[in-house]
């Protein structure tokens, strides 16, 4: 058998279901932490749950406000959230926000790509 170097990520095959996105979405309550730096440079740090989680991205709403095109960090625990001692693979990733969404409540749910991610 003759391998090529490449990894394929995991893509939802569809026979008549109508989803368009082009990785599988888990939509189970997964906890991250979303860390950067604002324009000033002051860094910041967030614990909150993921709405969905895919290979290419994640959705998360999040108490503070930002804008397309910015650049975050990620730490993801691949557990269910709130399960006292549950243990999981975790992965760091850096990503970018591709849609930004203020709130009436002032959070802002955002959609980001992931630019590279490892698992630690």
């Amino acid at each position: 058998m003759e391998t090529t170097g490449r990894v394929l990520p995991f893509r939802r095959r569809s026979g008549t279901n109508t989803e368009r996105r082009r990785f599988a979405r888990i939509h189970e309550p997964v906890e991250a932490i979303v860390r950067g730096s604002d324009a000033s440079g002051e860094r910041f740090e967030f614990r909150t749950i993921l709405g969905n989680l895919s290979a290419g991205g994640l959705y998360l709403i999040i108490p503070r406000s930002f804008r397309a095109g910015e650049h975050l960090d990620f730490v993801v625990r691949l557990c269910v959230a709130g399960r006292p001692g549950a243990r999981g693979p975790v992965i760091a990733a850096e990503g970018v926000v591709r849609r930004a969404e203020q709130q009436a409540n002032g959070l802002c749910s955002l959609a980001a790509e992931f630019l590279d991610h490892r698992f630690i």
